[in-house]
């Protein structure tokens, strides 16, 4: 649920000063359960600054977007999500105009 996710959250804020750090997500719903063990790596910043990570073994990724639908009074939020967050958009970094993705944390620090 959204308090697993919170507390994932967390640790990707505490592993951004160490970008080897691995993050390991658990308590995920039994909907979202093939997260469960999922390991991710810090890969890189988006555009905003923010660190994004990316799972070992799968394409799925963490990455904060201070507006997943870009419209101008996005809320902002972490996220889990199947697609590659863009490096480059300042907004709905995976491009698809909605606001689809495995789950998030409403932040609208992208630091915590």
């Amino acid at each position: 649920g959204r308090l697993q996710l919170l507390a994932a959250v967390r640790l990707v804020v505490a592993a951004q000063q160490a970008s080897d750090e691995l993050l390991e997500f658990s308590g995920a719903c039994d909907a979202l359960g093939f997260l469960n063990g999922m390991r991710f790596q810090k890969e890189g910043s988006t555009a905003s600054g923010a660190p994004y990570f990316k799972a070992l073994q799968a394409e799925k990724y963490i990455y904060w977007d201070p507006s997943c639908a870009g419209s101008a009074a996005g809320t902002g939020r972490w996220i889990i999500d199947g697609d590659k967050p863009s490096l480059t958009a300042s907004k709905d970094l995976d491009g698809d105009g909605n606001c689809y993705y495995h789950a998030r944390i409403d932040s609208a620090d992208s630091t915590q």
